[in-house]
């Protein structure tokens, strides 16, 4: 197995620009209360927002044309990437009238619904069922969406945004489902089973 590799190490840069970005999030978040919102803060959780997205896309290049796939990369970049857009929809969500405007029944669909793919692959594990991830259209499809009305609440195109949501939201619940009927079908095999071959899921 490979060691850590160039595109693991910018993923690991990724994953450790979250909580600095988190902390600007924050900080706009509770300056929209005053009458000058503070929009350095703002505008720093724009680029780092952006530096991120860049990255991903860059181990991803590196990883396939220069061979430096590796197993930890496999597992890192998606938890990255996911760590990043629950942190931005957590955070902004509105909690009250004085912070971000991104709408809190938004976080309670996105956050439901990973919790609820983390409980089933749990449960798959807890009783010995096979588990191998595959892409799902749907879940892409999810994650692009999530991503486009992050990008919209921070540049604070609002109306945008909120139509955004409302098809990310659909997208969520979606895939949701699909992983849902892949997790039952699952749980109908047998334990320990060697059938190596059934397409399944990709938590993305």
């Amino acid at each position: 197995m490979r060691g850590i590799t160039i595109p693991t190490y910018i993923t690991l840069f990724r994953m450790g620009l979250v909580p600095i970005y988190g902390w600007f999030v924050l900080r706009y978040g509770s300056s929209l209360g005053d009458e000058a919102p503070q929009e350095f803060y703002r505008i720093v959780s724009c680029v780092l927002f952006a530096t991120a997205a860049v990255s991903d896309a860059v181990d991803g290049i590196i990883a396939r044309f220069f061979d430096m796939k590796s197993e930890l990369g496999a597992y890192l970049d998606p938890f990255a990437d996911k760590v990043l857009l629950l942190t931005s929809i957590i955070f902004m969500a509105q909690y009250s009238e004085n912070w971000w405007q991104m709408p809190l029944w938004f976080m309670i669909i996105v956050v439901g619904r990973d919790l609820l793919i983390i409980y089933g692959v749990w449960l798959l594990k807890s009783k010995r069922k096979p588990i191998r991830f595959l892409p799902h259209w749907t879940g892409k499809a999810c994650t692009g969406f999530q991503i486009a009305v992050v990008s919209f609440y921070l540049l604070q195109w609002l109306t945008l945004g909120f139509f955004t949501t409302v098809l990310a939201s659909i997208f969520t619940v979606w895939s949701g489902v699909i992983y849902f009927r892949h997790g039952w079908k699952l749980l109908q095999l047998p334990s320990e089973t060697d059938d190596e071959h059934k397409p399944l899921f990709k938590f993305k």
